[in-house]
């Protein structure tokens, strides 16, 4: 992770923002304290996490639309250093989140939305702006500069391995 992120930032011009997308079963927890490492915090900061949602399924009672698909996305990932159930690595990315994407928002009528966004509100301690988007589309400049300097507060932020970590 280092190495590439040195690669990163000694590229002339400079860098804006690095946005880092991690797989779907990834938990961002870890990933946000690795900037806290000495070499990595003087030099570069976490903006903000964003975690996209599905809305369609959240409004039926599931984390993803096709669960099989996950388990075998899972189970073809040999990088993947968890085996947690999809449902908590879920609880874990929403809690750090500083941003949700709803995703298939124009999928959902009314009260889907509203089924979907009060899973969210189940799984947030804290205020966390939900975006909701159609046919995958987002302003990046919803996405960029949010400031938040999150491995500054990457510890209040608790999940399912606060234990282990």
């Amino acid at each position: 992770f280092v190495p590439a992120l040195d690669q990163i930032l000694s590229r002339t011009p400079k860098v804006d923002h690095i946005l880092i997308e991690t797989s779907g079963l990834a938990l961002p927890k870890p990933l946000v304290q690795a900037f806290q490492w000495p070499t990595v915090k003087s030099r570069v900061t976490v903006d903000g996490v964003v975690a996209v949602v599905d809305g369609p399924a959240l409004a039926d009672g599931r984390v993803a639309s096709d669960m099989d698909a996950l388990q075998a996305q899972r189970a073809a990932d040999d990088s993947l250093d968890h085996d947690d159930p999809v449902e908590e690595v879920f609880e874990d990315q929403i809690a750090c989140a500083d941003l949700i994407i709803l995703s298939k928002s124009d999928l959902m009528d009314a009260a889907g939305s509203e089924r979907a966004n009060a899973v969210i509100g189940e799984h947030v301690a804290r205020a966390v702006k939900v975006v909701p988007t159609a046919q995958g589309k987002v302003d990046p400049s919803v996405l960029l500069g949010l400031g938040l300097a999150v491995e500054d507060d990457i510890e209040n932020r608790k999940t399912h391995h606060d234990d282990e970590l």
